[in-house]
């Protein structure tokens, strides 16, 4: 999307999610809380708080690595001059597609899922056998660790914001300086997505793709090739259709 309909310099806090993607996130609670419920309600007082002590810590640390990671993205913006457009990370959709893409978030989700159900079964038990009290300490540890991987499975699963400036490219902690393209090109397998090839790529330095939304192409194409050597640059002319 073009940055002037979005504030010039994004505040660090702001964090914008796509609809499908708010959807995803309040169906996969929903069903978590359904499951959860149930399983809280049968367990004994000491047993409740541990849960609920681990479950909110990792609640809470989930929502704090991905605010730590999306800060961190939008200080990158305002490393690199004006701020010219805001897409979204194709790296997965250009590799897997896009179905590809959803299955791989569902599955990541669904083994932290199974993960925290195991563990807080086996917390359970332990309590119930020792009959003690709650291992409130242990429980936040627990819940301190589960956050970090939720948090951070988030941010590597689904698309994140990248940022075109005057003087480069803004991928997350990172501004790629337009001198280290070698040229872009439309990847005729994945419908919109854009590669942009690093001179310096290689087996630890990853190409950008970027997911273009067909209304924009035109300008987004024009203003790569503004920054980019006109006579390195190679752009597919067939196209791939729309999104």
């Amino acid at each position: 999307m073009p940055a002037s309909s979005l504030p010039t310099s994004p505040p660090d806090q702001v964090v914008r999610f796509r609809l499908r993607t708010l959807l995803a996130i309040t169906t996969g609670i929903a069903v978590l809380a359904a499951i959860a419920g149930p399983f809280y309600r049968r367990q004994t007082p000491a047993a409740q708080t541990h849960l609920l002590a681990m479950w909110s810590t990792g609640l809470l640390f989930t929502a704090v690595v991905i605010w730590h990671h999306v800060r961190w993205t939008y200080r990158t913006f305002r490393t690199g001059g004006t701020l010219r457009y805001i897409l979204r990370s194709a790296w997965h959709a250009s590799r897997f597609g896009a179905t590809g893409q959803t299955l791989i978030a569902i599955f990541c989700v669904a083994m932290l899922a199974l993960m925290v159900t195991a563990k807080s079964r086996a917390d359970v038990r332990m309590i119930d056998r020792q009959g003690g009290g709650a291992e409130v300490p242990s429980a936040i540890f627990e819940g301190l660790w589960f956050g970090i991987m939720f948090g951070g499975a988030f941010y590597g699963v689904f698309p994140r914001a990248i940022g075109l400036l005057e003087r480069g490219i803004a991928d997350h902690r990172r501004l790629i300086p337009w001198k280290q393209f070698r040229y872009a090109e439309w990847m005729m397998s994945s419908a919109g997505v854009l590669r942009l090839h690093r001179l310096d790529g290689g087996l630890f330095v990853a190409d950008v793709f970027l997911h273009v939304p067909r209304r924009h192409r035109d300008e987004i194409e024009a203003f790569i090739r503004e920054k980019i050597d006109a006579d390195v640059i190679v752009i597919e002319s067939n196209q791939p259709p729309g999104q």
